[in-house]
């Protein structure tokens, strides 16, 4: 028993304790405004996230558009590239058409400038057969006459 009355005098003290107690629930009231601190930063951590998220989202979106107008683009100026220089080869072939045109009319040119002289030279000739073929029918004629 004496023990036990040694254990009750040597337990702790009511002030000590209650003093202990003011203190754990003014610290456990600080702890508790610090986690309502820490959750309203939490709150509005996550919540401009997830703006943040949203504007990456948004921006991927707008990145990959233009990816795609970009890729459409260069499809376009490679067909119009393509149609241009096949535009250019008609021009050339055309071109090329009309030099051969212009060597053979030409050609032509030379070809009938030498026929008309020809002609002329024939018709030159034949002409003078006429004044000889007329002295022959007088003479003919004279001759049958006789």
């Amino acid at each position: 028993m004496e023990e036990e009355i040694q254990e009750q005098t040597t337990g702790a003290d009511p002030e000590a304790l209650e003093k202990e107690a003011k203190s754990t629930r003014e610290n456990s009231y600080e702890l508790q405004k610090d986690v309502e601190v820490a959750k309203n930063f939490l709150s509005k951590a996550t919540g401009e996230r997830n703006a943040t998220e949203q504007l990456l989202q948004t921006e991927q979106a707008r990145h990959t558009n233009a990816i795609k107008s970009a890729a459409d683009k260069r499809e376009e100026f490679a067909r119009l590239n393509g149609q241009v220089n096949a535009a250019k080869s008609r021009i050339e072939a055309r071109a090329s058409e009309a030099t051969r045109l212009e060597v053979e009319v030409r050609e032509a040119r030379e070809r009938a400038e030498k026929a008309k002289t020809e002609f002329l030279s024939l018709e030159s000739q034949i002409a003078g057969l006429d004044g000889v073929e007329k002295g022959l029918d007088t003479q003919y004629e004279q001759a049958a006459k006789d």
